[in-house]
C-alpha cells in the first residue's frame, strides 16, 4: 500500500526527471562565453536568456546609426558558417551538441505600417505613383497626342450633325461644314508634320494625323450635295484613301494602321460606285463576299508582298523544276549567291515584323465587310442596309433613304 502525503491526493514521485542541457560557447562582439542551456526547448525561447548573459550590464544591444536611431533588430543564434538557427525548434533537434561555437548576432527586423495620408490631393499623388512608376516626357506627349485626336473626333462629329441640321431645315448643299473640316484637316496635317520633320516628336504627329483623317472624312462625305448617298460614301473614302496613302508612303505613322484604312477605304469606295450606276446591294454582297473570301486565302502571299521580304534568286525559290537534276540546281544556287548575295538577318527580322503586321491589317480589314456581306445577302430589303459596310463613314438619321443622290 502507497504511502500518501499530508496533502490528499498527492503522491511522491518514484524519480525526478533532469531536463537535457547542453554545453556550448556563444561569440557576441568580440567576447565569448560559455553557457549551459537548455536542450528540449525552443530557440526563442533560449535566445533571450543568452541575450542576458553575454551583455554587459549598461550596454547597449545594437548601437544608433549615422542618425542617432536604433534600428529595430531581432537577437537570433547562428552558427559558424552563417546558417541561423530556427527559431521554432531546439537545440538538440538542430543538432547542437556540447562543445558547439554559436554566434548571437541581431538581425534588422522587418516592421510594417500603414501610411496615413491627410489631404485627398495626396492620397491620388500617391496612388497614381503607384499605378504609374515613372512619369517621363514620353507619357506627356502620349497623352497630348490622344487629347489632339479625341478633341478633333468630337470637332469632326459636331460638323456631320451641324450638316445634318441644315438638310433637316431644307439646305441643299451645306457650306460651312465641308469647309470647316477641310480646314480643320489641313491644319492638322501640317500640325503633323511639323511635329515630325521639325522636332521628332512621333506620338503627337500620329495623334494629330488620325485627327486630319477623321477630319477629311467628314469634309468629304459633307461636300457632295444633296441628302445622304452613295457619292457621299465615295469621295469621303476616296479623300481618306489618298491622305492614307501619301501618309504611308511618306510618314512615320504605324504601316498596319495605315494599311488597314487604305483597305477599308478601297472597298467602301467600290461598293459606293458600284451601287451608285445602278447595281443592287443583293448582287454587291454576294461579290463582296467571294472577294472577300478570295482575300482571306491569299493573305499570307499579300503581306509577303506588301513588307516586301527579301528573297534570293535561287531556282528552289524563284524557278521550280528548271534543272533535272540537283547538281544543275547547287550549281546555280552558288553562282546567284555569289552575284547577288544573301539577305541579312535584320533584313528578314524587318520584313517579318512588316509581313505579321499587314497580315493582321488585311485580316481586320476584310472582316467587316465579310461580316456585312453575310448580314446583307439574308437581309431582304438590301438597298435600305447600304450603309452597313460603310459605317465608318456614318451620318446622324437622314429623312432620305435613297441608294444615290
Amino acid at each position: 500500500m502507497s504511502t500518501v502525503s499530508e496533502r490528499t491526493g498527492i503522491q511522491p514521485a518514484a524519480q525526478v526527471r533532469i531536463r537535457e542541457q547542453v554545453r556550448v560557447a556563444v561569440l557576441f562582439g568580440d567576447r565569448q562565453t560559455d553557457l549551459v542551456l537548455p536542450a528540449t526547448e525552443a530557440v526563442a525561447t533560449v535566445v533571450n536568456d543568452v541575450l542576458a548573459q553575454v551583455v554587459i550590464p549598461g550596454n547597449e544591444v545594437r548601437g544608433p546609426d549615422d542618425n542617432d536611431l536604433i534600428v529595430p533588430g531581432i537577437v537570433t543564434l547562428k552558427r559558424v558558417g552563417g546558417a541561423a538557427l530556427t527559431r521554432g525548434q531546439s537545440l538538440r533537434d538542430q543538432g547542437i551538441t556540447d562543445g558547439s561555437l554559436l554566434i548571437l548576432e541581431v538581425d534588422d527586423a522587418e516592421v510594417s505600417f500603414t501610411e496615413v495620408i491627410e489631404n485627398a490631393s495626396s492620397a491620388i499623388a500617391h496612388l497614381n505613383a503607384q499605378r504609374f512608376k515613372s512619369v517621363t516626357p514620353q507619357t506627356a506627349l502620349n497623352v497630348a497626342a490622344v487629347t489632339a485626336a479625341s478633341a478633333a473626333a468630337i470637332v469632326c462629329g459636331l460638323l456631320l450633325w451641324v450638316w445634318h441640321l441644315n438638310h433637316t431645315a431644307g439646305a441643299y448643299w451645306p457650306v460651312i461644314p465641308p469647309a470647316a473640316a477641310a480646314g480643320l484637316a489641313v491644319v492638322l496635317f501640317f500640325g503633323g508634320a511639323a511635329a515630325w520633320w521639325r522636332q521628332h516628336v512621333a506620338a503627337m504627329a500620329h495623334g494629330l494625323w488620325a485627327g486630319a483623317l477623321a477630319a477629311i472624312a467628314v469634309a468629304g462625305y459633307t461636300a457632295v450635295p444633296g441628302p445622304a448617298g452613295s457619292w457621299h460614301v465615295v469621295l469621303a473614302a476616296a479623300l481618306t484613301l489618298v491622305a492614307a496613302i501619301a501618309l504611308w508612303a511618306l510618314s512615320p505613322a504605324p504601316a498596319g494602321v495605315l494599311a488597314w484604312l487604305t483597305l477599308v477605304c478601297l472597298g467602301a469606295a467600290l461598293l459606293g460606285v458600284l451601287h451608285a450606276i445602278g447595281i443592287q446591294m443583293h448582287y454587291l454582297w454576294i461579290g463582296t463576299m467571294v472577294v472577300a473570301l478570295v482575300v482571306l486565302k491569299k493573305v499570307e502571299s499579300l503581306s509577303g508582298l506588301l513588307a516586301r521580304v527579301p528573297m534570293p534568286s535561287f531556282p528552289t525559290v524563284t524557278g521550280k523544276l528548271v534543272f533535272d537534276d540537283a547538281e544543275g540546281i547547287a550549281a546555280e544556287a552558288l553562282v546567284a549567291a555569289e552575284t547577288e548575295g544573301t539577305p541579312s538577318v535584320a533584313e528578314l527580322k524587318r520584313a517579318a515584323e512588316a509581313a505579321n503586321s499587314y497580315l493582321q491589317a488585311i485580316v481586320a480589314a476584310v472582316s467587316p465587310f465579310f461580316i456585312a456581306g453575310a448580314a446583307g445577302i439574308v437581309t431582304p430589303d438590301t438597298d435600305a442596309g447600304f450603309w452597313a459596310p460603310c459605317s465608318c463613314w456614318a451620318s446622324p438619321p437622314s429623312s432620305s433613304s435613297e441608294g444615290a443622290p
